[in-house]
């Protein structure tokens, strides 16, 4: 008795609370997605002060009317109660659904005010799937509404974004709407699968590394897709999974997407030679989202606030990057900031209305932004075909210019090479073919030669590809310049290239090609090793991202020796204490503190430098062992040296 007594009692002091102002929503026939709008009071409970068993006794005038159709609160940390009515004019209880239109919400309960123990029910992301009456992505009640009016609490209780986007079906509506919608998400689903498919393939044929990095794009962009509208809560069962999915794996997601993006900008847009600052800038923000990434592993407090910050950030960036190179020039671009534009706008108006800073019906935005990310992919896979068509007309015109530069070199030589198989000079050739042995059309003996030993300094630490292709150009240059004034009667010529040392080369002057007629045998030894840094600073012009590169040459006097084997392959070839000297006298670079990266040198020994020519003696240096203590290896009687110190701007012909 006294407990049917103390029901009856609670029902009177709740239904003049409920009876105010408040409107009601009039049920109608058909009701295709009907917004509550302006029908719903809602109440921000910051000290969260109230509870179901409380919030019917909060005045009226402590309520808010909702005066837009839909409203974004941002990130609260706080409930938000909402009370609304329904109006049945029928005869008979008519069943409806009440959807609020977004799926990342922990805990949404709704309670029926005249029965708040039977007409009780709870959902969200947090909670069991099994609860759902519905199967469905976004937190859907089944509310049987009798005849007259039915007045009902909703609590909405949540870490990430608080929205209002309360919505009214009627059961056939809800129906037709969700096979429409069930339709169109797993088109667009199709079609980003197939575009990670497609692209996964290419990547393993090719093994291009734009193509891996758009791959993890694709990939980390479905996955953020799967949890934000909710398709995670209703294709993954077990809870605990469904729950991390909607919470800190959609953030990791979504932080590794944008990672994944920023990598393949990146290295569309070529930024590390085309503009190291933005490079820079790009690895940058790379590293702190990898951070960001690991911090929301372990859930910390502000990691939705941070992701959309990220998001801001790279979006801006990745908009600024494109258009820089766009107006550089750089053909693919464009493409690629007409992608980075719908996304971005997508991505900003998605990031803005979570911040709670406009209005709007969240499910909406981001169907439209799934919408726009699968046109952003398609357009990404144009641009990545303008790429290619660049990158293979880049190449054909490179090895173009390698092949002119090796016929212009060795034209007389290609069919000698091609016919012994071995590197010959065209006197051998034509000594050969006149009955001489091989080991005879070259001098055998000792003599006195300069020696140059050319090193390219801190060539181990540029990128492999990149040094490759410079040295092949250098070292052609340079040999052009050996076999200038080549006379194979008389075997003069420039220099003779003994062998190469990696990132370097060595030659002797004098022997076994006799220098030319009328020039001292050292100037023209000092005269070839500032030609060879010139051509080095000629060919730098053309490698952007070498421009630190610096060179040294050695140069030393002395005698050496040629012989062929007596076994094996007939290579001729050199040895002696001048070639010793040279790298010795080209190794002082790293022990005298004089010498600067930022300048290419020439070191001379001694003797080289006393038979000099007074006009070349000029350009040079003199470095006194003897009084820093230091000694030169295979040379304990050296007591000086002379070096010229050139800059780039020095040897670079325009």
């Amino acid at each position: 008795m006294w407990k049917s007594l103390f029901i009856a009692i609670l029902f009177l002091c709740w239904r003049p609370v409920l009876a105010g102002p408040m409107e009601a929503l009039r049920l109608q026939d058909s009701m295709d997605g009907l917004p509550l709008g302006s029908m719903v009071e809602y109440l921000l409970d910051h000290e969260r002060k109230h509870e179901e068993s409380t919030i019917a006794s909060v005045p009226p005038g402590d309520w808010t009317r909702l005066d837009v159709p839909y409203r974004n609160f941002g990130h609260l940390h706080a409930p938000v109660w909402v009370r609304f009515a329904l109006n049945n004019t029928g005869e008979q209880s008519r069943t409806v659904y009440l959807e609020n239109n977004y799926s990342l919400t922990d805990h949404i309960t709704l309670v029926e005010a005249e029965s708040p123990e039977t007409g009780r029910q709870i959902l969200g992301d947090q909670e069991l799937s099994a609860k759902r009456e519905i199967r469905y992505r976004n937190p859907l009640f089944v509310i049987h509404v009798k005849p007259g009016t039915q007045y009902f609490f909703m609590k909405i209780d949540t870490s990430d974004l608080v929205t209002l986007a309360l919505k009214v079906w009627d059961p056939v509506s809800f129906n037709n709407m969700m096979s429409l919608e069930s339709m169109l998400i797993g088109l667009l689903f199709g079609i980003t699968i197939a575009l990670l498919l497609y692209n996964a393939i290419l990547y393993f044929s090719t093994r291009i590394t734009l193509l891996k990095a758009y791959c993890f794009y694709i990939l980390f962009f479905i996955l953020t897709e799967f949890c934000l509208i909710g398709v995670s809560q209703l294709l993954v069962k077990e809870p605990a999974v469904s729950s991390w999915l909607a919470n800190s794996g959609f953030r990791l997601f979504l932080t590794m997407g944008i990672f994944s993006a920023l990598f393949f900008m990146r290295l569309f847009l070529k930024l590390k030679t085309l503009r190291p600052r933005l490079d820079a800038l790009t690895k940058g923000l790379m590293f702190a989202l990898l951070l960001l990434g690991v911090y929301q592993l372990f859930d910390g407090p502000e990691a939705n606030r941070l992701s959309s910050l990220g998001l801001s950030l790279s979006s801006i960036h990745f908009l600024v990057s494109s258009i820089v190179l766009w107006r550089d020039g750089y053909r693919p671009a464009r493409i690629l900031l007409l992608a980075w534009t719908l996304i971005v706008i997508g991505s900003g108006v998605a990031s803005v209305a979570d911040l709670g800073l406009i209005d709007g019906d969240m499910g909406q935005i981001l169907l439209w932004h799934f919408a726009a990310g699968c046109l952003e992919m398609i357009l990404l896979s144009l641009a990545i075909g303008e790429w290619w068509r660049q990158e293979r007309l880049r190449r054909r015109q490179e090895s173009a210019r390698a092949d002119a530069i090796r016929i212009a070199i060795q034209a007389k030589q290609d069919h000698a090479f091609d016919q012994l198989k071995k590197i010959i000079y065209p006197h051998q050739l034509e000594r050969i073919m006149d009955g001489q042995q091989l080991e005879q059309t070259m001098p055998v003996g000792k003599a006195l030669a300069a020696v140059i030993a050319f090193d390219i300094v801190a060539s181990s630490q540029v990128e492999h590809d990149t040094i490759q292709e410079f040295m092949r150009q250098l070292f052609a240059r340079c040999h052009a310049l050996m076999m200038k004034n080549y006379q194979p009667l008389t075997l003069e010529a420039n220099a003779y290239r003994i062998k190469e040392t990696g990132d370097g080369f060595l030659c002797s002057i004098g022997y076994p090609f006799k220098a030319a007629e009328g020039k001292p045998l050292v100037d023209v030894a000092v005269s070839l090793a500032q030609e060879f840094v010139r051509v080095f600073s000629n060919c730098l012009m053309d490698f952007p991202s070498l421009q630190h590169l610096t060179c040294c040459c050695g140069v030393a006097l002395d005698r050496v020796e040629s012989f062929f084997p007596k076994q094996g392959v007939q290579v001729y070839d050199l040895y002696g204490r001048a070639i010793v000297l040279a790298t010795r006298y080209e190794a002082l670079r790293k022990e005298l503190r004089i010498f600067t990266k930022e300048s290419s040198y020439i070191i001379l020994q001694d003797r080289v430098y006393q038979n000099l020519s007074d006009a070349r003696k000029a350009d040079f240096e003199r470095m006194d062992l003897a009084a820093i203590g230091l000694k030169v290896r295979d040379d304990a009687d050296a007591v000086v040296c002379y070096f010229q110190r050139i800059h780039g701007s020095q040897s670079a012909v325009a």
